[in-house]
């Protein structure tokens, strides 16, 4: 998700809304093997520009499905994703209260929506759903309720 800054019109002191759907590539997330899929995700929120701090602000949800494997039986799990986030950029330098430096005519929300989703991920889950938990030889997963 890209923007140039002529297509924000951070120059008139507007808040500008957007509402997007977006498809993050999976390949982006090669390193997290409990990630299995990603559906769409809808991104709404709000740029303006703060001319006293020299900011370009953005507030965002981020919404989404992923598939994650269940942390005891391997199932696939659906784990649906609802974040909200402000980020700040600056135009010069990086500062106590910028995220992220303007570099260049463009703004890339890639990285950050792949952070987000990557930061909501537990790194363990369970479904709720009724498990048949793997067991073998002389071994077996016990429910705690079994337990």
């Amino acid at each position: 998700m890209k923007w140039l800054l002529s297509d924000l019109a951070i120059d008139n002191n507007q808040k500008m809304y957007y509402k997007e759907t977006i498809n993050p590539n999976i390949k982006d997330f090669e390193t997290v093997s409990r990630l299995k899929d990603l559906g769409s995700f809808i991104i709404n929120g709000v740029w303006y520009y703060d001319e006293i701090s020299d900011h370009l602000y953005t507030e965002f949800n981020l919404s989404g499905k992923a598939i994650v494997s269940d942390s005891l039986t391997l199932e696939d799990t659906e784990l649906i994703i609802d974040a909200d986030t402000t980020e700040v950029f600056a135009f010069d330098q990086i500062d106590d209260v910028s995220d992220h430096l303007i570099e260049g005519n463009e703004i890339d929300l890639t990285l950050i929506i792949n952070q987000i989703i990557l930061a909501n991920i537990p790194f363990r889950i369970v479904s709720d759903k009724a498990h048949t938990y793997p067991k073998g030889d002389n071994w077996e997963v016990m429910s705690e309720k079994d337990f």
